[in-house]
């Protein structure tokens, strides 16, 4: 069986010109390996517009400031590698840039993400393939164009941006750069704005309770005529003390003349006079204390009370902004930065497309596919024939 195999097999080699299996594999090498590579070569070349790029570079960059060390458990634990908040704001921002939101932000400025992308200068083939303006099909054409790359080793953003045209490119690019600091900016403004409303709510509430206890002391005044209750409390409460001396010495002396004079002398009916006048003092002064409806105990405690509740607004005031100062200057720690390391560069040579390099890629990938089918057909023939 192995000597006819082999007989069959030198018969057919001999004969491979002849048989019209061999006969069409030239023809089909040709049409499935030369054609297309001719094709590519030829668009490639003459047809495939240039396309040229600008790259630019940036960082996302804080405020200096001191960082603990990080302790080797931490870094066994991953504790030290967690990302900060500047490079999730560089991964936002590599997000945004390729997003439709972005898309729309290069149309509010101005610029024509159309034409900068498959505008006129494109060639017919990419015009044709990208004829879809619907939003899924810009949004892929773009990604296809524009390319944010977040290096977290580094902590370095790598943009590059193609386009039809060298000015265009640097356009595309120098835009998205602008945008992507004003994504920065509206990501401050929302950190420092989050920070601080409740410190500002706290320091507006007490403001208006300072105000409100400091309107009361003010009517209070108004209407009880005392600036200081206590001050004069205490001048009230001095002079009853005089009079109540001066009414102990009265009586005193009266109880002295009793014991050598009659009640008709004149001497004792005078002293019984000072001594009646001076009861009729103290008991006025010890009404106007605290006896009568308006004695000034009663507005003194009220005067009191409102001086403690002014002073404990003033305290939480005085809190409420230290609070507020704090979150200031914890909003100014915070506050980052889009920081250009590269700025677009004006391309001068195209990227794409490459004539020689694409047409050998496609040249030697066609020629595997052709030897990978030839071989298995051969291989069916074979066993076909066995």
């Amino acid at each position: 069986m192995d000597a006819q195999s082999e007989t069959y097999r030198l018969e057919v080699d001999k004969g491979e010109e002849k048989t019209p299996w061999y006969r069409t594999r030239r023809a089909i090498f040709a049409a499935v390996v030369l054609l297309p590579t001719l094709l590519v070569f030829v668009y490639t070349a003459l047809i495939a517009s240039p396309e040229y790029e600008s790259r630019a570079e940036f960082i996302i960059k804080g405020m200096d400031k001191d960082k603990p060390p990080v302790s080797g458990i931490a870094e066994l634990v991953g504790a030290g590698t967690e990302l900060d908040s500047a490079a999730r704001e560089a991964e936002a921002v590599q997000d945004y840039m390729l997003s439709l939101e972005a898309i729309g932000d290069l149309r509010r400025r101005g610029v024509n993400v159309d034409s900068l992308l498959y505008g006129p200068h494109a060639d017919p083939l990419a015009s044709l393939y990208h004829s879809d303006r619907r939003a899924e099909g810009v949004r892929d054409y773009y990604r296809s164009m524009v390319d944010v790359d977040y290096d977290s080793g580094e902590g370095i953003s790598r943009l590059a941006a193609r386009a039809y045209t060298p000015g265009e490119a640097k356009k595309l690019a120098t835009a998205l750069m602008a945008l992507g600091e004003q994504q920065i900016n509206t990501y401050n403004q929302r950190a420092i704005a989050a920070g601080q409303e409740l410190a500002r709510q706290q320091l507006t509430d007490a403001e208006n309770e300072l105000a409100t206890v400091q309107g009361q002391m003010t009517a209070f005044r108004d209407i009880s005529g005392d600036l200081d209750p206590s001050a004069k409390g205490k001048a009230s409460e001095g002079q009853l003390e005089s009079t109540q001396a001066d009414l102990t010495l009265e009586q005193a002396n009266l109880a002295s003349m009793r014991q050598h004079l009659s009640a008709s002398s004149p001497l004792v009916q005078a002293a019984n006079s000072r001594v009646a006048a001076l009861q009729s003092a103290v008991g006025r002064m010890q009404a106007k204390l605290a006896g009568d409806a308006d004695a000034l105990t009663r507005r003194l405690s009220q005067y009191e009370k409102l001086t403690l509740r002014q002073e404990f607004a003033a305290k939480r005031y005085d809190a409420a902004r230290s609070r507020l100062e704090e979150a200031q200057a914890q909003a100014a720690e915070q506050r980052l930065f889009l920081v250009p390391v590269v700025v677009p560069n004006m391309p001068e040579k195209p990227v794409a497309p490459t004539p020689f390099r694409t047409t050998l890629i496609v040249f030697l990938s066609l020629c595997l596919a052709f030897a990978i089918g030839w071989l298995i057909l051969a291989g069916i023939r074979e066993h076909h024939a066995d």
